[in-house]
């Protein structure tokens, strides 16, 4: 064996054995000797790439293409090299290059399906995975890449046999247990994931993603002590884990320990700021706690959340200076609720001076425009264009941020909002007919708020307020649950107006007729509020920040009273207190009282 060949075997035992340091100048001395040295330069090329020296790499790889341009080999350490730089137009050329030359090379078929996932060609990825596995059975590494790219497309019973199968080959692969863990919780099978993410943690107790993803499964589970503990773990070995932070904040939020949510966000956005979610959430907290002056500013950030994000004009902002000789546009946004809850500030925007045109929902402009603050009104578009002009611009759940509305000076002038008086009499003729207390009541919301399910009940939770001796129960209630009123629990009495409400001005006019409207939170609520009618809230377990925490009253109408759900989703409680009080209130405003 000449001094060469002793070189090559002396760095390939270095090699072979992770010791790239002294592999390196060996290999660097044979190219010194014999600059066109193949195996120098194939194998120093490779070691480059594994010391992240990708310059290096590919100079060394393309020298031992022009010696060898037939090498399949080469073709495949190179593609690896560009693909780890992100280049992967050129890693995809040289993966097929590779197979070209040698179509039964599985390896390279692996790194073509990642270079194809990288590239977000899931299903080309998924059918070089393929092709790897037929050619090699036991290559757990293709099998578990199968399964991610089955995960990318959403296809999670394709997945799970996949990292089933690299498991079995390889019984301590790390990975293709935690991927089985995420299989598993995306088909909602909540105790196999975290059965699969605690066997991945055993294997690798340093992996941040298993804690924080484990994190995730227990806070569905309700485990959410647990979820806190893992969550906390994840930050404890990865200090800038942006979802774990978030993850966090949500937990604390869900158990009532709203500081440390907040400052769980913060730590979320300290380490990316533009994580919209968690400012959002930030947001919600922040008001739900009412600390307004920093929530208004951080709730500016739903219209990042918007899918597709608002429209916007070619006027600026408002910035809260005067508004003398100029027309500012105050448009409405997000739900009739908001727009009733909000409508309370657009006098304030008036007394800054100035011609004041409101733009709200087509559905409630016969309602508002007799409302103070403006000086015309006119409807949104389904186009989302105006036809007016103005100068300056705000968003209708802006103004409290920019009129700096803290909970000391919250505008609670009431109402604000009125009925037409003749809608009013009408509905006086069809509703005095008796002595009864006339309650009206709301249990369904808009159903495509994301979280309605949590804020509805049924019309067969009120059955015991029919029960009441003195009380005629009318049904407000328009949308999808109205048609329960069409079939009531035997003996519940109920008077349906669903047909003969036409829109919120027949609402309001109804309103001011009835004792007391009962309603889970929706817009009846927010407009029985405005009207300074009675109203009773109820709320759910996870209330909406504006019902803030543990209050029975609220700051943003008088006349409201909030009656709490103590565990989610037990209304039968609730209806309990309310049929109590109603009880007394019955009592109290009958002739004999």
């Amino acid at each position: 064996m000449d001094q060469i060949d002793e070189q090559l075997q002396e760095a390939i035992k270095c090699h072979q054995n992770g010791d790239l340091d002294k592999a390196e100048p060996i290999y660097m001395k044979m190219l010194e000797a014999q600059p066109d040295n193949l195996d120098a330069l194939f194998l120093l090329g490779t070691l480059s790439f594994q010391k992240l020296d990708f310059g290096k790499a590919v100079s060394l790889l393309n020298k031992a293409l022009v010696i060898s341009p037939e090498s399949a080999e080469i073709y495949n350490n190179l593609g690896n090299v560009y693909r780890e730089q992100g280049i992967t137009d050129k890693a995809i050329a040289c993966y097929l290059n590779a197979l070209t030359l040698k179509q039964d090379f599985a390896e390279a078929h692996n790194n073509l399906g990642v270079a194809w996932t990288n590239s977000g060609k899931f299903a080309a990825a998924g059918a070089s995975f393929k092709k790897a596995v037929h050619i090699c059975p036991e290559y757990s590494e293709a099998y578990n890449n199968l399964g991610n790219a089955y995960l990318e497309q959403g296809m999670f019973d394709q997945a799970v046999p996949c990292f089933q199968k690299a498991i079995t080959v390889k019984l301590d692969y790390m990975e293709a247990h935690y991927n089985l863990g995420i299989a598993f919780y995306e088909q909602g099978r909540y105790d196999e994931a975290i059965a699969r993410y605690e066997h991945a943690i055993e294997l690798n107790p340093k992996y941040a993603e298993v804690y924080n993803n484990l994190g995730v499964v227990l806070n569905v589970k309700g485990r959410v002590e647990e979820a806190i503990t893992n969550f906390e773990r994840a930050v404890s070995i990865k200090p800038n884990h942006v979802d774990a932070y978030y993850n966090l904040g949500n937990a604390f939020w869900a158990i009532g320990k709203h500081d440390d949510a907040i400052k769980s966000y913060g730590k979320a956005l300290e380490f990316d700021p533009d994580h919209t979610e968690a400012r959002w959430n930030m947001a919600l907290v922040l008001l739900l706690t009412g600390n307004y002056k920093k929530g208004w500013a951080e709730y500016e950030v739903r219209f990042d959340r918007k899918k597709p994000p608002p429209r916007n004009f070619e006027q600026p902002k408002w910035d809260g200076s005067p508004l003398e000789g100029k027309t500012i546009l105050i448009h409405a946004e997000q739900g009739f609720g908001d727009t009733f809850q909000f409508a309370r500030f657009l006098p304030l925007v008036k007394a800054k001076g100035g011609n004041v045109i409101f733009k709200c929902q087509k559905e409630l402009s016969p309602l508002l425009k007799n409302c103070k603050g403006f000086d015309s009104i006119i409807e949104s578009l389904d186009n989302g264009a105006c036809p007016v002009k103005f100068d300056t611009h705000m968003p209708l759940l802006s103004l409290p941020g920019q009129l700096q509305i803290e909970l000391d000076n919250l505008p609670a002038e009431i109402p604000y909002i009125f009925a037409d008086p003749e809608l009013e009499n009408e509905w006086q003729t069809k509703l005095q007919h008796d002595n009864a207390f006339k309650v009206g009541i709301v249990w369904s919301g808009n159903q495509t708020f994301a979280y309605q399910i949590d804020r509805e009940c049924s019309l067969a939770d009120f059955e015991p307020l029919s029960q009441i001796t003195g009380v005629a129960l009318f049904s407000l209630q328009k949308g999808a649950g109205a048609g329960q009123a069409l079939n009531p629990l035997d003996g519940m009495k109920i008077k349906n107006l669903d047909k003969d409400i036409k829109n919120f001005s027949d609402t309001a006019a109804i309103i001011n007729n009835l004792d007391l409207v009962i309603s889970v939170d929706t817009a009846v609520a927010h407009l029985a509020g405005a009207l300074g009618k009675p109203v009773w809230a109820l709320i759910p377990y996870a209330g909406d920040w504006r019902w803030m925490l543990d209050r029975e009253d609220s700051p943003w109408y008088p006349g409201m009273r909030l009656f709490r759900q103590k565990t989610s989703g037990n209304w039968k409680t609730v209806i309990s207190r309310v049929t109590g009080e109603l009880e007394k209130l019955v009592a109290q405003n009958s002739p004999q009282a």
